[in-house]
């Protein structure tokens, strides 16, 4: 099956720009985020998708305009962030950024054999999660929310 790219979900950022069956190689792209008046532009740093059909060989993804993002020095020494439960965050070793490029390996045997795997520049924190958190503060005689 031909692996498949998901960015359609709460904090979603990532578009499949191609698959190369031969290489083992997915293409993606990320998109701006919305524009800041304050800093007058539209910073691009974050990333957060989904593969699904994960291969039994290693699939390499690549971010191609991670050269365009805010802060490409940030991409130095960069571990993607990875999650095969959506709760369970580790890093991907195989993590490099060269020629404008940030590149991944995506390894299903390191990822207990999953079918599907979440990428993201670092752990999301979903809407979900801030509400729960706005309700225990809520709770608190410690804290007031408005």
């Amino acid at each position: 099956q031909t692996p498949r790219l998901s960015s359609c979900f709460d904090s979603g950022n990532g578009v499949l720009e191609a698959y190369d069956a031969a290489a083992h190689e997915m293409r993606v792209s990320i998109r701006p985020d919305p524009y800041t008046e304050v800093d007058g532009r539209a910073h691009m740093q974050w990333f957060h998708f989904k593969v699904s059909n994960l291969p039994a060989s290693p699939l390499r993804v690549v971010i191609t305009n991670a050269g365009e993002c805010s802060y490409i020095e940030g991409w130095e020494d960069y571990r993607c962030a990875v999650s095969t439960d959506r709760r369970s965050w580790t890093r991907i070793a195989a993590t490099e950024y060269a020629d404008g490029e940030l590149r991944m390996t995506l390894d299903r045997d390191e990822l207990g054999g999953a079918d599907a795997a979440w990428l993201a520049y670092f752990a999301p924190h979903s809407y979900e999660q801030n509400m729960a958190l706005v309700a225990r503060a809520g709770a608190s005689a410690l804290a007031r929310v408005r």
